[in-house]
């Protein structure tokens, strides 16, 4: 019975070097003073260090001081919970310097029946966070010029129709309000034979016979 016990230990052993070594995720040990105890290679790759230069650093001079309140709250809601329920977001700074997004889950490892580490597994989400920044900068920029354009914009689903956005002229124009016209049917803004011309040109822009409504 020893011997099976061992046997299962050396292949629980086995099966997490193997999880640590090959996963493409940052996986990281660090005590409950933050000290990194363990990483493996992405999660070096990614902070741009060698094992020797990241071992014994601690996290708060990796994410700096600004988010120390929030690792408090995020250790004591696992030593509570037992868990993380949900990702939490951080900044790291690089080895050079670069400030990174990552976004990381964390649970508890015991000793003696005691937390003693935290695992956690993380994920670049930098050039996610770059690209919803573009995204919202986008919208900023066409809501901007859409309400201070001397035409009438309205925003329309293709399939059913439906009003998705509409600016402050065609609010105007049409004397309804903002909240009134979303959601609302084009058809019943729209003069029947406009409609009717608007719905012909979509369906050539659909089909590829034009490139634009004029």
């Amino acid at each position: 019975e020893l011997e099976s016990s061992r046997a299962s230990l050396l292949e629980i052993q086995e099966r997490y070097q193997c999880l640590f070594e090959r996963t493409h995720d940052c996986i990281y040990i660090h005590d409950l003073n933050g000290k990194i105890l363990e990483a493996n290679q992405p999660t070096l790759d990614l902070l741009g260090y060698i094992w020797e230069e990241l071992q014994g650093l601690d996290f708060p001079t990796v994410f700096g001081e600004h988010q120390i309140p929030l690792a408090r709250a995020t250790l004591a809601e696992i030593l509570k919970d037992g868990r993380l329920k949900h990702d939490v977001e951080y900044s790291l700074r690089r080895k050079n310097g670069e400030w990174i997004s990552i976004e990381t889950w964390a649970a508890p490892l015991y000793r003696d029946g005691r937390p003693y580490a935290l695992l956690g597994v993380a994920k670049d989400i930098t050039e996610r966070n770059i690209f919803e920044e573009a995204l919202q900068e986008s919208a900023r920029n066409f809501r901007a010029l859409a309400e201070n354009a001397n035409a009438c914009i309205l925003v329309i689903t293709g399939e059913d129709g439906i009003i998705i956005y509409a600016n402050r002229m065609a609010s105007e124009l049409s004397g309804y309000t903002p909240s009134e016209l979303y959601r609302k049917p084009v058809d019943e803004v729209l003069h029947p034979e406009v409609y009717v011309r608007l719905m012909e040109r979509y369906d050539k822009i659909v089909n590829g016979k034009t490139s634009g409504l004029g």
